[in-house]
């Protein structure tokens, strides 16, 4: 969580602290999160709070389900105002399908292709036997997926298994 407010800067020698609100559509009873000014006189506050699956408590975690929205509020003091935003819990993994492996003809390279149902980024384990040991990977985060495997020995049996991890670390 990241405020930014100068009116909260109330001693530019000391690091202050703002307090804000956390809800969800599965926890509708607000906690209380204090956040730190993140250097003296900067004006910006963070905090954190984990979030869990499960039965609401009052217990310093926001327990949330797939799709919730998760609500801030903030009571601004200069000018008076209630400032509220929001944001959505992603807890699914992509979906991955349509993997193809393309061997190359010299037996050398391989390339390797998926799809997934969101952006997300692409590894490729792989080895000459099903505990595979070796990987290849690229952190853009696509949902057309395509890796080549290089220095490959000719005329040999390659295992192979695919991971993608969304831009929230759902994998």
């Amino acid at each position: 969580i990241r405020l930014s407010d100068c009116d909260l800067n109330l001693d530019p020698s000391v690091r202050d602290s703002a307090t804000v609100q956390i809800t969800s559509s599965t926890e509708t009873t607000a906690e209380i999160v204090i956040l730190t000014e993140t250097s003296s006189s900067s004006g910006v506050f963070e905090g954190s709070i984990n979030l869990s699956p499960g039965t609401p408590v009052q217990d310093g975690v926001l327990q949330v389900s797939n799709g919730d929205t998760i609500t801030v509020i903030y009571n601004d003091a200069s000018p008076p105002a209630i400032v509220t935003d929001t944001a959505v819990v992603d807890g699914v993994p992509p979906i991955i399908t349509d993997v193809v492996a393309h061997p190359f003809a010299d037996g050398t390279k391989a390339v390797i292709n998926w799809k997934t149902d969101e952006l997300a980024d692409s590894v490729v384990f792989y080895g000459t036997s099903p505990a595979l040991g070796e990987s290849v990977s690229s952190s853009e985060f696509v949902t057309e997926h395509r890796l080549e495997i290089t220095g490959l020995i000719p005329n040999t049996v390659y295992y192979f298994d695919v991971k993608s991890t969304d831009e929230v670390g759902n994998s």
